[in-house]
């Protein structure tokens, strides 16, 4: 009976560790990703660099670029340099850095949350890698 507490004690700490560790987001720097957001309708194909993003819009073609600078394994700022759109809302964010924590890795899904601090924006996406 011993053993097998300690066989369970061993068996839910290694889980916990699996569980509480940070994604491998190496290979995420590079690629071409796809984000669908039903809530918003957010519809964009994301194409990333090691030191530049471009995100167009699937339904109106608008594009906006920024530059990417890694934090650490799994965080980025993306730094809004210009967009194509003429809405002024849009790009009134020229400038501005929208922070990018990418949070679960499962298979082709990836999950991440954005904050915009001046802004007081933070939101939750999912995107897919396609590329």
């Amino acid at each position: 009976m011993k053993h097998f507490f300690k066989l369970v004690l061993f068996i839910c700490i290694t889980v916990s560790f699996s569980f509480s560790q940070e994604p491998d987001c190496r290979s995420l720097r590079v690629g071409k990703f796809r984000l669908d957001d039903s809530s918003t309708g957010l519809r964009s194909l994301i194409e990333r660099t090691e030191t530049k993003q471009i995100e167009t819009n699937l339904d109106t073609g608008e594009t906006i670029t920024g530059s990417i600078t890694w934090v650490d394994e799994c965080t980025y700022v993306f730094t809004y340099i210009e967009t194509s759109s003429e809405n002024e809302n849009v790009r009134s964010f020229i400038g501005e850095e929208l922070v990018v924590e990418i949070t679960k890795i499962e298979g082709e899904k990836i999950s991440f949350n954005c904050t915009i601090k001046d802004y007081n924006y933070e939101a939750s996406f999912f995107m897919k890698r396609i590329e």
